[in-house]
């Protein structure tokens, strides 16, 4: 009896290990255990960086991996199931190589390589330094005025970075330029430092980066400045306009005593400029009547444009077309037979402008057949500097028709009649003894009625 139940528990045994070796097959047929490179970069962390250090070097970011698993397993992994983590706890100052350890989250998959094993690492010091700021003026304020004390908010600058690059500050500094200026200047000016070679020096951070800059800018006692004013004389030609002009340089600077530049107006004026029958541009250099007991600054005299151009009206002109043609045995009707012509021009040449020759408005009716036709027309002005703008209406209608056939006119028949006319000549006595004259006659051919 024992042998017969050890037996059966071996052949069940069996039975359990033929089935789990089944099973495995099956398993390995659908989802088989493979070894392949994931399909994304994973990305590296730097963790316990020692306090008071900075890194001074760009280490690889991400590394590469082939991993290990279920295929099904293999494909559903996330990149945030992974890590790649840097230790740099025991980094000394300066650097060292540091190893990459890098883990996956799901227990069925396993790393079996990776791209990258280590990593230089490069640490620094991290320090922090004030300066005062050393301000700079750029340039000079216009002529006639004085900057005063550039003031600036803060005068201190703090700056940090790795010890290496802030031992090589040795200034920060600020620029700011009044260059022209005539009023006060204040701007945010940004921060730089500066080497002992006169270099600027990167890979520290100002803070502030900017500050406020401000200089006043006043007018000297001694100087003016003036609005240039253009002393026009005589009249343009009829029949043209000044449309602008124009001075350059439109403010001068004038020098002298406090008392005198003191009462001076805002403004000096240009000696007199001529326009007189002014039919175009006038561009003339000219002088200024500075006041007495002043000097002008660097400059003499100042360029003086004019613009004159003609004054420009419109004229409406009724207007017949010349009508060209139509072919023979054809007549022609238009309607309307006069239109209304739009010209606009110089008001000099409008005044004489005539239409009888300096107008053009005809209609080309050669080659047409007979019908209806609604035309368009153009008009040509023959003056030049006048224009047409337009024609109303801008068509007309246009009828060609047959002309009838004349009826033939009779010819008149010529009968001839007795006109008498001559002097008279003795005929035979009478019976009373007194003789009888009879006129001589002469044939004179009459129209019939």
């Amino acid at each position: 009896m024992f042998r017969g139940l050890v037996n059966n528990l071996s052949t069940v045994a069996l039975s359990i290990i033929l089935a789990l070796f089944v099973w495995f097959v099956a398993i390995q047929e659908t989802n088989p255990i493979v070894e392949q490179p994931y399909r994304e970069p994973v990305p590296v962390l730097m963790l316990n960086q020692p306090p008071g250090t900075v890194l001074t070097n760009v280490p690889d970011d991400s590394i590469k991996v082939i991993i290990r698993g279920p295929l099904q397993t293999l494909a559903a992994l996330q990149v945030d199931d992974f890590s790649a983590v840097v230790d740099l706890s025991t980094v000394p100052l300066g650097g060292a190589k540091v190893g990459v350890a890098v883990s996956v989250s799901n227990h069925l998959v396993s790393v079996v390589e990776q791209d990258i094993d280590t990593i230089s690492i490069r640490l620094e010091e991290y320090r922090s330094v004030q300066l005062p700021i050393t301000p700079t003026l750029i340039g000079e304020p216009a002529l006639g005025h004085v900057a005063g004390a550039l003031l600036i908010e803060p005068s201190v600058v703090s700056f940090q970075g790795p010890a290496s690059r802030v031992d090589l500050v040795s200034e920060a500094r600020i620029q700011l330029s009044i260059e022209g200026a005539r009023e006060r200047v204040q701007e945010r000016v940004i921060v730089r430092l500066w080497d002992a070679d006169g270099r600027v020096v990167t890979g520290v951070d100002p803070d502030p980066p900017e500050i406020l800059a401000t200089v006043p800018i006043t007018k000297s006692e001694q100087y003016a400045e003036l609005f240039v004013t253009v002393n026009l004389t005589g009249t343009i030609a009829a029949g043209y306009r000044m449309t602008d002009y124009s001075v350059e340089p439109q403010r001068v600077t004038l020098f002298g005593p406090p008392g005198i530049v003191a009462d001076l107006p805002g403004f000096v004026s240009t000696v007199p400029v001529d326009v007189s029958d002014a039919k175009g541009d006038i561009v003339q250099r000219v002088g200024l009547l500075v006041p007495r007991g002043t000097t002008l600054i660097d400059t003499q005299n100042v360029l003086v444009e004019i613009d004159i151009e003609p004054v420009v009206t419109t004229l409406t002109v009724p207007w017949q077309p010349r009508i060209l043609g139509p072919d023979p045995g054809l007549g022609v009707a238009i309607s309307p037979e006069r239109v209304s012509v739009s010209l606009v021009g110089p008001l000099a040449l409008m005044e004489s402008f005539d239409p009888e020759s300096d107008l053009s408005l005809t209609l080309n009716l050669f080659g047409m057949g007979v019908g209806s036709y609604q035309l368009a027309l153009a008009a040509l002005s023959n003056q030049l500097g006048v224009e047409v703008v337009g024609v109303l209406p801008p068509t007309v209608l246009v009828e060609i028709s047959l002309l009838p056939t004349p009826t033939p006119t009779p010819t008149p028949t010529i009968t001839p009649t007795l006109i008498i006319t001559g002097t008279l000549i003795p005929a035979v006595p009478s019976e009373t003894g007194t003789p009888i004259y009879l006129p001589s006659a002469t044939p004179t051919p009459t129209p019939a009625p």
